[in-house]
């Protein structure tokens, strides 16, 4: 049975005025290993306006996932988890905003691909440069 969980402290519904930030509250992760975040706006954030940030002491916010939001256009991340705190900042951009939702749920484990290669597997990037 999953454990996966909606983190009702960093979503939100409320519409943002003019460059108005949300700040969700810092929360444990509980050994979950990813976090996927949703995110709707009826005007585009500010330039990587919708940041995922984590925290080894739930302080010193030392990694950040950031992404711009397009006007209209819904977004999905997920995001490996590496610090054992975690909490959601968005960013309005110039207009505000008539529709917001944002949504952060934890994940028990890492998702996969929706959608198998040409050979019936899970697609891996390669990066390429600096061998051993």
């Amino acid at each position: 049975m999953s454990r996966d969980r909606v983190i009702a402290n960093n979503s939100s519904t409320v519409n943002l005025g003019v460059d108005a930030v949300f700040t969700g509250t810092s929360f444990v992760t509980d050994g979950m290993s990813a976090l996927s975040v949703s995110a709707y706006a009826s005007h585009a954030s500010a330039a990587s306006g919708l940041s995922v940030q984590q925290s080894p002491d739930g302080t010193n916010w030392d990694r950040a996932d950031t992404y711009s939001v397009s006007a209209t256009t819904q977004l999905d991340r997920t995001v490996l988890i590496v610090y054992p705190y975690v909490r959601i900042v968005y960013t309005n951009g110039g207009t505000a905003q008539t529709t917001f939702r944002l949504q952060t749920s934890l994940r028990e484990s890492w998702p996969f691909p929706n959608k198998l290669d040409s050979n019936g597997g899970f697609p891996v990037g390669i990066v390429s440069g600096g061998g051993v």
